[in-house]
């Protein structure tokens, strides 16, 4: 599904959850991954001997001493089952650890995938600052996937299985969010969960037609997604939520059990399109799930 990732390590971020899910794309996939190396992570490309993987555990940092200690002898754990799965592995110096390098070096190098593990992600908005969520997903041009806090790598696995959570909205992105979430479901054989949300339920003819449309177009999809998964014994399931975009879909993830959440995030905003930047950047904040953000007319590697 994806060929080249880009995973930023810094002592922001959680290097050692990310690069576990980068293992598990590396087992399902051939794989390059591409890592950023901050000037805190102990780790500079001359370190990677020519030949070989090697990856940094961003919580192996100058000063920390026993925690680097067992970080770096977890990257190392990784580093060797990344190389048994032939996992192609760059470091390159993250210099001024900016939003801007990252999308520079995306587009330099091809990037399909950006994985972020942060410590906290409400100080991602100190990444992409002063620009929204979905303007910085427009300069990257590639969908970015969000890990969670409380994502330990030990249930990492278990959290890839569970269903995924496909937010549409009748816009173009539709396509790009379906595309995503049937090629990860191919990978890791999860459900998929196709939704939409009304703010309100109405019951007025104007309300009652958006939700008859919705309801078509979910159907729509979901006969689209069961022909294209003819060859697998996935789920697909549709539902309509009700109430504000983000507190609905945060509320029908925890209930479903989901472990990923996938939304296109538009700085646009339509009649009918629900999925602004600010519901993606509060879904990147408090989702209890991994999040998929798909900017506008990405082009996400097709799962169908």
């Amino acid at each position: 599904m994806f060929k080249r990732i880009l995973v930023p390590c810094s002592e922001s971020m959680r290097g050692e959850v990310a690069l576990r899910l980068a293992l598990a794309l590396a087992q399902k996939t051939a794989l390059e991954v591409i890592v950023l190396s901050a000037p805190s992570v102990r780790l500079a490309p001359q370190d990677v001997p020519q030949g070989t993987c090697a990856v940094p555990g961003s919580v192996a940092v100058e000063g920390a001493n026993a925690d680097a200690d067992a970080g770096r002898a977890h990257a190392l754990k990784l580093i060797a089952r990344l190389r048994a799965q032939s996992a192609r592995v760059r470091v390159i110096p993250w210099e001024d650890q900016s939003m801007r390098q990252i999308s520079a070096l995306s587009r330099q190098l091809g990037v399909e995938l950006i994985l972020l593990a942060p410590k906290d992600r409400c100080q991602l908005e100190l990444l992409w600052y002063p620009r929204s969520v979905a303007h910085t997903l427009a300069d990257l041009g590639v969908p970015l996937l969000i890990l969670p806090e409380q994502q330990q790598a030990a249930t990492l696995m278990s959290s890839l299985a569970a269903p995924i959570v496909v937010a549409l909205d009748g816009s173009e992105s539709d396509a790009d969010a379906l595309a995503f979430a049937v090629g990860w479901s191919r990978l890791f054989g999860a459900t998929l969960l196709l939704v939409s949300v009304l703010r309100q339920q109405t019951h007025t003819p104007l309300g009652d037609e958006v939700e008859r449309s919705l309801r078509e177009a979910l159907a729509h999809a979901q006969a689209q997604l069961r022909q294209a998964l003819v060859d697998t014994s996935t789920t697909v399931g549709v539902d309509i939520l009700f109430g504000r975009p983000a507190e609905a879909l945060r509320r029908y993830a925890t209930e479903q059990r989901a472990g990923l959440t996938v939304i296109g995030a538009h700085h646009q905003h339509g009649e009918h399109r629900y999925f602004t930047g600010d519901v993606a950047g509060s879904l990147v904040r408090q989702a209890p799930t991994t999040v998929a953000l798909l900017p506008d007319g990405a082009a996400p590697a097709r799962g169908v």
